[in-house]
């Protein structure tokens, strides 16, 4: 055989091997190609899908969530009888007056606020002046304004009957709430 003969021969043979390697190489590709396929099929079945319906707006506490309390009441003398917390109240004969007092409803926030100025390490050895002293707070805390024509800073000045009353009011309304 002549030399031309093997060196077209080996040309021959490299490009057969060449052509072996692009095919196993191909082949590769193809089965990584089906590899990552089966694999994304399998994280779509594992994904968990999570709707997002809205913001659950409505488990926040916000300056907008507020209430009321009405007080009604009259003198006698100079002590005051509110309706709904005076024994013997009788708006009959007497001239009544009223006023609204304006709160949030307290959030986490406000709750730990309040629980932060009087901290309680254990209810149960707790006194009621204790008691009284972080209703005093919350009222304050949760305060946001009154029908009077007067600073919020006359609550200070006010009949502490009315402060006893509001405190009842609320725990009405909120019960422990802002509390505990």
């Amino acid at each position: 055989m002549s030399n031309a003969k093997i060196v077209e021969e080996v040309k021959e043979l490299e490009e057969v091997k060449e052509l072996e390697e692009v095919k196993e190489l191909e082949e590769v590709k193809n089965m990584d190609v089906k590899v990552k396929e089966n694999n994304k099929e399998k994280v779509k079945e594992n994904v968990v899908e999570v709707k997002k319906t809205d913001n659950n707006d409505d488990i926040f506490i916000t300056e907008k969530d507020r209430f009321t309390i009405s007080i009604k009441y009259y003198l006698d003398g100079k002590e005051p009888i509110i309706e709904g917390f005076s024994e013997g109240y009788s708006y009959k004969s007497q001239e009544v007056h009223s006023f609204d007092v304006y709160f949030k409803y307290p959030s986490q926030k406000d709750v730990e606020y309040i629980m932060s100025v009087k901290p309680m390490q254990n209810i149960e050895n707790a006194e009621i002046v204790d008691f009284v002293e972080l209703e005093n707070v919350r009222l304050i805390t949760l305060l946001r304004g009154w029908s009077m024509d007067r600073p919020l800073e006359d609550l200070a000045q006010i009949h502490p009957t009315i402060v006893k009353a509001l405190r009842v009011k609320i725990s009405e309304t909120i019960a422990g709430n802002g509390l505990f």
